[in-house]
């Protein structure tokens, strides 16, 4: 009776044990999937200054790591980004320049999205079309 009576609790314990032993380590962060699309904001390929501003929208998600690349230079590098925000860059005035943005969530979800910029011309007058100048009530 007395061996019944120790084991018992023994038992209990190496069954404890064992069911806290099988949970193990949490699995991964649960976030909702984004697109690069959806996180970055750059505007339009032409450039009308000197600087691009990049809009940064996680969506739900935390950014373990951003970062920015202007014409192949990192620009700048950003870490646990969790809310909306926008970051400034410089962008060389003369011919095209790539400016790119990558950022890793921390489910594992890489992002990257690239833009080309340069210098927009205006539109040149049609030969023999006649500007329009003035304006007014007839």
């Amino acid at each position: 009776m007395r061996r019944t009576a120790l084991l018992l609790p023994l038992i209990a314990l190496g069954a404890t044990g064992a069911a806290i032993a099988q949970d193990g380590p949490p699995s991964r962060v649960a976030e909702p999937d984004v697109r690069s699309r959806e996180v970055f904001r750059l505007p339009g390929a032409c450039l009308t200054g000197e600087r691009v501003t990049l809009r940064i929208d996680p969506s739900g998600a935390t950014l373990a790591s951003v970062r920015v690349h202007v014409g192949g230079m990192e620009v700048l590098r950003l870490t646990g980004v969790h809310g909306p925000g926008s970051a400034t860059v410089r962008v060389p005035t003369r011919g095209n320049t790539r400016v790119t943005a990558t950022a890793d969530t921390l489910g594992g979800q890489a992002l990257y999205l690239t833009r080309v910029f340069g210098r927009c011309e205006p539109p040149r007058p049609v030969p023999g079309e006649r500007p329009v100048i003035g304006g007014g009530e007839d």
